[in-house]
């Protein structure tokens, strides 16, 4: 799992984690990014109980519980739910959407 530069801003304006501050810009190290994959529960894998539904024209789909903090992480809120779901023959990938595809969406 990846860790967003907004989660890395939203860590460092809360105090929890601060940025190397060189030629007056925010620098983000390999340590800043593993203890960000440690805060935000990166790099762990969870069991979860697929949910199967029926919609009104009685197409069967899943719901899968995602671990808010690995939404967060990501970017995902309820304010932008946007995500794009990408399937590769063999894992999902889900991804914040970026805003200029959600406005053409």
């Amino acid at each position: 799992m990846g860790i967003s530069l907004r989660a890395l801003r939203k860590l460092d304006a809360d105090g929890i984690l601060k940025a190397d501050i060189r030629d007056g810009r925010r620098r983000y190290t390999s340590e800043h990014l593993l203890k960000a994959l440690e805060l935000m529960g990166g790099g762990q894998s969870k069991t979860i109980k697929i949910t199967f539904c029926k919609n009104g024209a009685s197409s069967m789909f899943g719901k899968a519980p995602l671990p808010k903090k690995w939404l967060n992480a990501i970017g995902i809120t309820q304010d932008e739910p946007e995500a794009e779901l990408n399937y590769d023959g063999e894992k999902l990938i889900i991804r914040k959407m970026k805003a200029d595809q959600s406005d053409s969406a």
